[in-house]
């Protein structure tokens, strides 16, 4: 039986055919025969079947349901790319599709699965290529591998075996006192950090002359929070005035310490009534009550000093984390999975240790960067 046939692989990688139009996959095999079925067999109940031996047709059941598709060996092959390149690079599912697509005919691209399903179907295929563990089925039964403790340089990578399970202070202490028994003469001068009480608390105690940095941006996110959890969303935005105001509460940060407090009675006395509760908020949290009978305030749960950010403004330095948010961004596109399972998360770890290594050696020997040039 003399017909075209062109043998391919699947997304998946596993066997599959094309001939006139119809993409068959292996139903079953017996020594050297092999029976194919249509694909559409199990979504479009297709009975289409092909019967060969030796890579020879010898057989072909032509009982279709459904139109052949002229560009299925174009699909079938773009589709098997995707698969096996899935398996061996490190692009993302979405420049990987992008990649292939961008040489396919309109007809061919139409005739593809939705790209969404590609992605999901590209992420699946990747995670159990890139994972021959089982994954735990809790914390208990958790082992990390030991290619996994290592470096792509074959260092120690994993250098302690818990974390903390929630922001308690006890957890936080716990987990500076094992970065303490790593590296005994760590004694950074600055920590910047999210403003959370607990782990405040515990850098205080682990490193007492390290200058705790609050983030002016999450400084801001709170007072808008107020905001909203105060039922003032629409007055901020219909109301300019109330909105000035508000954003004048975190702009205290940009004043000398010795000067916030008598500003903040100044712009207490002059707030909108509708706003009061705002200001409260701010000054039981980063303020201080004032103490009845007399001027002198508690302690706040956030010290002045910890948001205050006029001398770091007054020296050049970062006023926000937004560069620790800017990698976040950059390791979740090297991710590329908005739930990971344990071990992908890990081998992410490795690639950006690697990247990162790369990038100190590169400073090391004095290479310098390329500043990025903007053209208007």
């Amino acid at each position: 039986m003399s017909m075209t046939y062109h043998k391919t692989t699947t997304l998946r990688g596993n066997p599959a055919c094309i001939v006139e139009g119809y993409v068959f996959i292996i139903e079953r095999q017996s020594g050297d025969k092999t029976i194919w079925c249509c694909n559409r067999k199990g979504h479009g109940q297709c009975k289409g079947r092909l019967h060969t031996i030796n890579d020879q047709i010898v057989h072909k059941i032509d009982t279709h349901n459904h139109e052949p598709n002229a560009n299925a060996a174009e699909v079938m092959v773009a589709r098997a790319k995707m698969g096996e390149e899935s398996k061996s690079s490190n692009r993302s599912a979405h420049d990987l599709i992008a990649g292939v697509v961008g040489s396919l005919s309109g007809q061919t691209i139409a005739s593809l699965p939705d790209l969404h399903n590609l992605k999901r179907t590209i992420r699946r295929i990747r995670q159990k290529a890139q994972s021959s563990n089982p994954l735990p089925s809790s914390l208990k039964t958790l082992s990390i591998p030991s290619h996994l403790t290592k470096t792509t340089s074959n260092k120690t990578f994993l250098q302690y075996d818990s974390g903390p399970k929630r922001k308690a202070k006890k957890c936080y202490d716990q987990m500076f006192k094992a970065i303490h028994d790593l590296k005994p003469n760590l004694d950074p001068a600055n920590v910047s950090i999210d403003f959370e009480a607990a782990a405040i608390s515990s850098i205080r105690t682990a490193f007492p002359g390290a200058n705790i940095n609050g983030c002016f941006f999450h400084l801001c996110q709170s007072v808008y929070r107020a905001v909203a959890r105060l039922g003032l969303k629409t007055d901020y935005s219909n109301d300019h005035v109330f909105a000035q105001y508000t954003r004048a509460i975190p702009a205290l940060a940009f004043l000398k310490v010795n000067d916030v407090i008598d500003t903040f009675e100044k712009l207490e006395e002059q707030f909108p009534v509708k706003g009061k509760l705002v200001l409260l908020y701010f000054e039981e949290t980063y303020i201080g009550e004032k103490k009845r009978g007399t001027q002198s305030r508690k302690k706040p749960v956030f010290e002045t000093t910890s948001w205050n950010v006029h001398e770091r403004t007054m020296k050049g330095y970062h006023r926000t984390n937004n560069i620790i948010e800017g990698w976040n961004n950059r390791f979740s596109s090297l991710v590329d999975d908005v739930y990971p399972n344990m071990w992908k998360f890990l081998e992410s770890l490795k690639k950006e240790q690697s990247y990162v290594e790369a990038q100190l050696h590169q400073a090391e020997a004095g290479v310098r960067r390329r500043k990025n040039i903007i053209i208007l």
